[in-house]
């Protein structure tokens, strides 16, 4: 379900800064042995820390990291710690979610017992929690004296749950997701482990002046924080990829979107 909402509504969240960044946490598996936490809490920080920083998440915040599980490790962090560990970390920053989306691994809860894990991690920390795929609008907001009106961007995201292991089936799998949702201006998808980028170039009818336009769509592939090396990827024969969250960059001048890989290695 859309927004996790029946009634249609699109979130949105209104910025009077001149450029805005939203960091998106996507498969940090907190609690695996595998999870880098250093830089997970560096992330943290760095949103913290700055006045015009945002985030938000593509799922599996949490590793849920339960016996019934066919990943099970008795050396991760059990369930119930990984959650409370991780609402500690988040709390100074909760005013700073924009949403983040249901994933796989917290579904392993609701498999055995019916409830819905980043439900109820979103009202711990009182932030939005946007069900399967979310759809928000992200407005950067001019001074009445400017003319040229506020710049809006429309951002879709979604955990997915493509098995699909080449970079061609990870593009495909999150230009589907513009293919449910066209018009958007940004879509973002996680669950691959992998960060990739790329511009779709859309053509639409402007019915109100009869003429033919062109948007732009940045699609997105959201990165992780595993250690290849300390994870079960290797085990599986998946490739390594690098760790990293990706930084979404708006500004209101123009309407345009970077974004940048964000790595341990610029902290």
């Amino acid at each position: 379900m859309l927004n996790n909402s029946f009634n249609g509504i699109i979130p949105k969240h209104v910025f009077k800064d001149d450029i805005v960044y939203i960091l998106n946490f996507g498969d940090v598996h907190y609690g695996n042995i595998a999870c880098n936490k250093d830089f997970f809490k560096k992330a943290i920080k760095y949103v913290e820390n700055s006045h015009n920083g945002y985030w938000l998440s593509t799922g599996d915040l949490l590793d849920v990291n339960i016996s019934k599980s066919k990943f099970y490790d008795p050396d991760g962090l059990q369930a119930n710690q990984e959650f409370n560990e991780v609402v500690d970390l988040l709390t100074p920053i909760k005013s700073k979610c924009l949403g983040f989306v249901g994933s796989n691994h917290s579904n392993r809860i609701h498999k055995l017992a019916g409830l819905n894990l980043d439900q109820i991690l979103a009202k711990f920390l009182d932030i939005p929690y946007l069900g399967v795929t979310g759809l928000i609008n992200c407005t950067l907001h001019n001074d009445k004296a400017d003319r040229k009106g506020n710049t809006s961007y429309y951002i879709t995201l979604t955990h997915g749950m493509s098995g699909g292991t080449t970079l061609g089936a990870k593009a495909n799998s999150v230009s589907r997701l513009y293919d449910m949702l066209p018009n958007v201006d940004i879509c973002l998808e996680g669950h691959t482990h992998t960060f990739l980028t790329s511009i779709k170039e859309v053509n639409s009818i402007d019915r109100s002046n009869n003429k033919l336009k062109t948007n732009s769509v940045t699609l997105c592939v959201a990165g992780h924080c595993l250690d290849w090396s300390k994870s079960y990827a290797s085990g599986h024969k998946y490739q390594p990829t690098p760790i990293g969250f990706p930084l979404i960059i708006l500004f209101k001048k123009d309407k345009r979107v970077d974004i940048k890989f964000l790595t341990p290695a610029d902290f």
